[in-house]
């Protein structure tokens, strides 16, 4: 699945093409049962290669996480592409997920999304950025599993 140096060819390249939206969208949804991991996976592959304030992640943290230097638990997942925000919170009861679409800083759509349609939404943007960037190619590879 990956070209040279271990990076996924750019679309429309012949046989190695980018992942599909629903190949990419179920690798997604595959991490998305605990938040916790989701968020190290998105964290581990695609924050370093996307640019910086992309991801963001909030964390509750005890006294005691405070004091012992720990991270806390992650409450929620942000991330920014363009127009598109997607958050994804843990709550009481499992995962909430919305998908907010802003025009020059003005929400003109926020809403509560399935969780299957929050990662269709995060695939196709995802394949959309590695179409115009080696970095973003390199970090869907690497969460693919291609390098």
């Amino acid at each position: 699945m990956s070209g040279p140096d271990g990076i996924l060819p750019a679309a429309g390249s012949g046989p190695g093409e980018l992942p599909e939206v629903d190949t990419l969208a179920a690798v997604l949804r595959a991490d998305t049962a605990d938040l916790e991991t989701y968020a190290r996976v998105v964290f581990s592959t695609l924050a370093d290669a996307l640019p910086e304030g992309v991801v963001e992640i909030e964390r509750d943290r005890s006294v005691a996480e405070r004091l012992g230097g720990k991270p806390g638990r992650v409450r929620a997942l942000r991330i920014r592409l363009g127009e598109l925000s997607l958050s994804l919170e843990a709550g009481r009861h499992g995962l909430s997920a919305g998908a907010r679409r802003e025009v020059r800083g003005v929400a003109i759509s926020n809403r509560a999304v399935p969780l299957e349609e929050w990662t269709r939404l995060l695939a196709t943007e995802l394949r959309r950025l590695a179409a115009e960037s080696a970095d973003a190619r390199r970090a869907l590879g690497r969460l693919l599993g291609a390098e």
